[in-house]
């Protein structure tokens, strides 16, 4: 995981803004396919869990959101179900390079915002 961490430091001046924090949702949309409704929306599917569980962890690294608003962007969800969302995601990071690489693509990407 630090990987996907590497120079994220570089965007403080953005970090927390509403705008950011949409950003990100729209970017993580688009790269699985989705909607930033259907991200926000109830749908369990695997392509969208997966999906919010990378932007549960931008918007907290990036965004410097707090799980509860957090929850809140992502259609009302509860703080528990964030920490959760964010804590599979990290472990996932362990074990799957290519999902490592591609947490640190969005990041990027988001960087240039």
């Amino acid at each position: 995981m630090t990987g996907a961490l590497d120079g994220l430091a570089a965007y403080p001046a953005t970090a927390g803004t509403p705008a950011l924090r949409e950003a990100i949702l729209e970017r993580v949309a688009d790269r699985f396919g989705i909607t930033v409704r259907a991200l926000k929306g109830r749908g369990r599917s695997p392509n969208l869990a997966g999906a919010r569980r990378i932007a549960v962890h931008l918007l907290k690294i990036l965004g410097d959101a707090s799980y509860s608003e957090i929850g809140t962007l992502l259609g009302n969800r509860s703080h528990s179900t964030m920490v959760h969302a964010h804590q599979t995601l990290q472990a996932d990071l362990g074990r799957d390079p290519h999902l490592q690489s591609a947490v640190q693509q969005l990041a990027r990407e988001l960087g240039q915002v």
